[in-house]
């Protein structure tokens, strides 16, 4: 009897709570029911993603430039690191090629005389240490040079020890040079205000015409000129009528530079014949060689003459006729230039011991022709257009 009265009960009270809940409700507000499923559900998906995008954006925008700075600096250090191993391998190049030539008795060693040698020559090319303090520098760096578990002068140096010797050799050279070279500058300097050479306008030595100068304001005068890349044409005016030497001339003889005296090699050539053309040659290649190394100006002195020089005495392999374009005298000179790869390439040799031209290398022509005549008597056999013509008359 108790289950029977509870089941009707629950029945009725269950059915008339979901009349009013899930039937008369809802039936009661029909338009509400568009608004809510069908409009709602179909606009709320084009909202949502631009919020979603716009809050990853910065975080996918910074993780990419890390992406980015990560991958350009590991690339840059793998370049950085390219370029450090290319120099090391052309340093070590430099170093196996300078001990070669200094193992005059192939063993693979070098002794103490072969270092001297080595340095020696390496000191005629920058002409730093003088002849007192060069046996000491010598003796102290073969010392440096050899293992410190053997040292002294009798040690027998190998290519790896030479290697780590020649690379701080050559630093030391680097800045010898730039010492050199600032107390050249300081010297030209005091020079020029001396003789009043520093009061000139720049503007004096400029453009293509014929330049005019006094012998005491030369230097300046080819500076300027080798400054815009042309061979200096000196036209000697520092002379007489007579004839005998001129005070530029004298000037040179005392100079230390390399001179090669052109009237002179016509003359025993093809005049007297006493010379040989290939001996004439070789000596000029000799001298050439020397300047080369010393960092001396190569003077072509032809006085009152007009030797053949494009004719015949310009050979690629003694004296090539490049010597007169300054422009590729220029770009071979010095620890970058490519002495090997220039048109002196053919000139040197094994023997010569020369791995690079010392930076202050130059070349200039002296001429006695007046300055209404050269171009007349030069022009066949000289490349006028890359030369500068200074007049240079005496000092009075």
């Amino acid at each position: 009897p108790v289950a029977n009265s509870a089941a009707p009960t629950a029945t009725p009270a269950a059915k008339s709570a979901v009349k009013p809940v899930a039937a008369k409700p809802t039936a009661a507000r029909p338009g509400a029911h568009k608004p809510a499923a069908t409009p709602a559900a179909k606009s709320s998906p084009k909202p949502l993603p631009p919020p979603a995008k716009a809050t990853a954006q910065p975080a996918d925008k910074d993780a990419a430039l890390e992406t980015v700075v990560a991958a350009a600096a590991a690339a840059a250090g793998v370049e950085a690191a390219a370029a450090a191993a290319a120099a090391g391998v052309e340093a070590a190049a430099a170093a196996l090629a300078a001990f070669s030539l200094a193992d005059k008795d192939g063993d693979g060693h070098l002794n103490f005389r072969e270092f001297a040698g080595f340095v020696k020559v390496a000191n005629e090319e920058v002409a730093y240490l003088d002849d007192s303090s060069l046996p000491i520098f010598i003796k102290k760096e073969f010392v440096k040079a050899s293992s410190k578990e053997v040292g002294g002068t009798t040690h027998l140096l190998s290519p790896a020890e030479f290697e780590v010797w020649h690379a701080a050799f050559l630093a030391a050279r680097d800045t010898w040079e730039e010492e050199l070279a600032a107390k050249r500058a300081a010297a030209r300097v005091t020079t020029a205000t001396e003789s009043g050479a520093a009061a000139l306008p720049p503007a004096r030595f400029g453009g293509d015409g014929v330049w005019e100068v006094k012998l005491d304001a030369l230097q300046l005068a080819l500076e300027s000129a080798y400054a815009l890349k042309r061979t200096p044409l000196l036209i000697d005016a520092t002379g007489d009528e007579v004839g005998g030497t001129t005070a530029l001339e004298t000037f040179y003889a005392y100079s230390g530079h390399q001179l090669l005296e052109l009237k002179k090699m016509v003359v025993e050539v093809n005049v007297r014949k006493i010379v040989s053309l290939e001996d004439a040659l070789r000596s000029a290649r000799e001298k050439l060689v020397l300047a080369l190394k010393r960092g001396c100006t190569f003077m072509f002195l032809l006085s009152n003459s007009a030797p053949p020089l494009r004719s015949k005495f310009c050979t690629p392999t003694e004296l090539p006729v490049e010597l007169f374009d300054n422009s590729l005298v220029q770009a071979m000179r010095g620890y970058d230039g490519d002495l090997k790869g220039s048109f002196l390439g053919k000139v040197i040799v094994k023997e010569d011991q020369l791995m690079f031209a010392h930076a202050d290398f130059n070349v200039a022509v002296v001429t006695r022709f007046p300055r209404e005549d050269y171009e007349q008597f030069l022009r066949e056999e000289l490349p006028l257009e890359l030369m500068q013509p200074i007049v240079v008359t005496i000092n009075r």
